[in-house]
């Protein structure tokens, strides 16, 4: 990222600040809450997880529709990605928990069918087969 950064001159809302620590005061508050909800236990923990990856995805699927810069695109894919593959490792784990996720920021059917995935690729597109349904508390 830091290369892109620098090539398009991009203002870098990362710099001088340490890890936790953002210049968005909304994204602060954010994480401090996340941090505290996954201080409590092993599933808070993992519903914190799966709830910043929900909210990556929908970002970066926002981003990549907000811009013609096919590197940033391409980045941008990349991470969403990469996010739909964690948001898929956090449902499994809570399905093991029998732990009802319930999203917040993206359509819950699909929120199901990537959780409940064994296998997901592409670029947002579940291409697995669901093990089960939806998992309860």
């Amino acid at each position: 990222m830091k290369l892109l950064i620098d090539r398009y001159s991009l203002p870098d809302p990362a710099e001088g600040k340490r890890a936790g620590e953002f210049s968005s005061p909304e994204l602060q508050k954010l994480y401090d809450e996340l941090l505290e909800q996954g201080s409590k236990s092993r599933i808070d923990a993992l519903k914190a997880g799966a709830l910043v990856e929900e909210m990556d995805i929908m970002d970066l699927r926002k981003a990549i529709g907000d811009t013609k810069n096919e590197d940033l695109r391409m980045v941008f894919r990349n991470l969403e990605r990469g996010s739909i593959h964690h948001l898929g490792a956090f449902g499994r784990q809570l399905s093991r928990e029998n732990v009802l996720y319930e999203a917040r920021h993206m359509n819950q059917d699909e929120a199901d069918s990537i959780m409940n995935s064994g296998s997901v690729q592409g670029s947002g597109r579940n291409r697995g087969s669901a093990p089960g349904g939806r998992w309860r508390n």
